[in-house]
């Protein structure tokens, strides 16, 4: 692993992202440094931090996505995020959590949940998850050095006013399809995944996009021009 100096120069990265995806994309690379490639910036349904969180960016496969925005409120390992008030390690929470074997088969089994402030002051957390491996303090202090510096480069990154929050690519595929009349079964058929997996996506655009049903989510991602028909 990078020395804690080392780590410092991942920053520069980060900090000269121009896109959301562009800084997604440093994350991961930087925190893959660190035994650590599958990384997430969830944001807290409300103020308090309670509430099922909402991915803001991601960079890990899709069925382990899918598992950890299907998590029931009971499950420990969102139990562990809307707890945390500093840096936990997670490799208990990942272990007992109802996705434990869709992380396991994905060779997630340890990482680390940072709590973070994101644009507009909203409460969220970030996750780094990985193969376990010991890690010091010095570790952490340069991973908590790079969530902070990604979270700030997002608020550079975030339009000023009320911007709704980022659709993911397949869940702008989906919302395009179902735009033009597509079902769920026929939206699963043209992407090649299953339904469940279609009524996720649509379920998470729904919670960013703060909107009552997919009539609506649809009209609100056109408004915010995330998709065009």
């Amino acid at each position: 692993m990078p020395a804690f100096r080392d780590a410092l120069e991942l920053l520069t990265s980060l900090q000269s992202a121009t896109t959301r995806d562009d800084l997604m994309d440093q994350f991961q690379v930087a925190a893959a440094r660190f035994g650590l490639p599958a990384i997430a910036i969830m944001q807290f349904a409300s103020a308090n931090g309670d509430g099922q969180p909402t991915l803001v960016g991601a960079r890990m496969a899709e069925d382990v996505t899918q598992e950890l925005g299907n998590l029931r409120p009971s499950d420990r390992l969102l139990a562990y995020l809307q707890a945390a008030d500093r840096p936990v390690h997670l490799a208990e929470a990942l272990a007992s959590s109802s996705a434990a074997k869709v992380l396991r088969e994905a060779g997630l089994d340890d990482g680390l949940a940072m709590p973070v402030r994101l644009p507009e002051g909203r409460l969220g957390i970030a996750m780094l998850l990985g193969e376990k491996v010991d890690r010091d303090e010095s570790d952490v202090l340069a991973l908590m050095a790079l969530v902070q510096t990604a979270v700030a480069q997002l608020g550079h990154l975030t339009p000023e006013a009320s911007t709704a929050a980022m659709l993911t690519p397949r869940e702008r595929e989906v919302l395009r399809w179902t735009a033009v009349g597509k079902t769920a079964d026929a939206s699963a058929s043209i992407l090649g995944i299953s339904v469940r997996t279609v009524e996720y996506h649509l379920l998470n655009a729904a919670r960013k996009l703060n909107t009552a049903n997919r009539t609506h989510t649809v009209v609100e991602a056109l408004r915010s021009r995330q998709i065009s028909l």
